[in-house]
C-alpha cells in the first residue's frame, strides 16, 4: 500500500456550530450522534492530492449492525477529499474500514481502524 497512497492517522470529531462542514453532503442529518468522516488521499511518491477515486466506508459496531456508504468528493482547504456523515452510538466501539479505488484501476487499497465514542 505504501507505494500507492500515503495514509495519515484517522480521527473522527464533532463539528463546531459554525463549521463549514455542517453544510456539506446536504447538511448534518437531523438527530444526534452524527460525525463527519473526511478522507484525504495523497500519492505516496509525489505527495500530490488524489482527486479522482471511489472511496467507501464500512462502519461496524461489535455485535450490532453495520453501515456502508460511498463518500462524496469535497474540497477542503483547496484540496480534494471525500466525506460523508455517519451516525455513531455513544459509549460504543467501532471498526471502521475505508476502501479506496483509484481511477487508474490499480488494486483497491483498504485501511481499518478502531474508534470509541464517549
Amino acid at each position: 500500500m505504501a507505494a500507492d497512497a500515503a495514509l495519515r492517522p484517522a480521527r473522527l470529531r464533532r463539528l463546531a456550530p459554525d463549521s463549514p462542514e455542517r453544510t456539506m453532503h446536504g447538511g448534518v442529518p437531523s438527530g444526534s450522534g452524527y460525525y463527519h468522516v473526511n478522507v484525504s488521499l495523497l500519492d505516496a511518491a509525489s505527495k500530490a492530492p488524489i482527486g479522482v477515486a471511489k472511496v467507501l466506508i464500512h462502519v461496524a459496531q461489535a455485535g450490532m449492525s453495520a453501515q456502508s456508504k460511498a463518500l462524496e468528493p469535497v474540497t477542503l482547504n483547496d484540496a480534494p477529499s471525500y466525506g460523508i456523515y455517519v451516525r455513531l452510538q455513544r459509549k460504543s466501539a467501532y471498526r471502521i474500514t475505508v476502501r479506496i479505488q483509484k481511477a487508474d484501476a490499480s488494486p483497491p487499497l483498504e485501511v481499518a481502524f478502531e474508534h470509541r465514542t464517549y
